[in-house]
């Protein structure tokens, strides 16, 4: 659907199977756009998504925020476009609405994933497009069973919708969701998830 501008090397077209700086673009026809990113590393895809868009010249009306624990970021050369915080996402208010929320493997590491989509979906526009991975086999009951099913139901009560095969999780449009189950805590003593990096288990009932 989004097929131009295309860049062969952008890691969240490949992730997530369409085009962020041509998503942006075209909401820049109809006013400006905004693009949110959570756990987003080093931030080199922003960096680079931040270049295209200036080569675009669109340099007015479009702003990508990328937020992240560690802080390690790569050199930003487009500031007025690019802006990328060390922060706990628990400690992070959103400044403004974003047409577009993505976080790529990010949610494997969040203790309270469903706080996270919670927030994010309260943080999107009232047509904007949130799309993360999310593995529902790390989500456990405090008797350590697999809440995959619960937590599946729970996201679609609230609109969500999650693609079991490519473990992603959508949902268009701005909402104050509820969540049915109490967060209880995280394990990251687990070790690897499908993507063979350590990951947190989160606890809920």
């Amino acid at each position: 659907m989004y097929d131009e501008p295309r860049s062969p090397s952008h890691r969240y077209e490949r992730e997530l199977g369409f085009n962020p700086v041509a998503y942006l673009c075209q909401h820049l026809q109809e006013g400006d756009a905004a693009w949110l990113d959570l756990c987003c590393g080093s931030g080199p895809a922003l960096v680079e998504a931040a270049g295209e868009l200036q080569n675009l010249n669109h340099t007015g009306g479009v702003c990508i925020d990328g937020i992240d624990l560690a802080g390690l970021f790569d050199e930003n050369p487009f500031p007025a476009i690019l802006t990328l915080t060390e922060s706990a996402l628990e400690a992070w208010i959103p400044p403004r609405q974003y047409h577009l929320i993505t976080c790529i493997h990010g949610l494997h590491y969040i203790g309270d994933k469903l706080r996270t989509l919670a927030m994010a979906a309260d943080t999107l526009t009232e047509d904007g497009l949130l799309i993360a991975h999310l593995d529902l086999a790390s989500f456990r009951s405090p008797t350590e069973k697999i809440l995959s099913r619960r937590v599946a139901a729970e996201l679609r009560h609230n609109g969500f919708e999650y693609n079991s095969r490519q473990r992603l999780i959508r949902r268009v449009g701005r909402q104050q969701v509820a969540f049915n189950l109490s967060y209880l805590g995280a394990d990251d003593s687990l070790g690897p998830n499908y993507t063979g990096q350590p990951a947190v288990v989160s606890y809920y009932q």
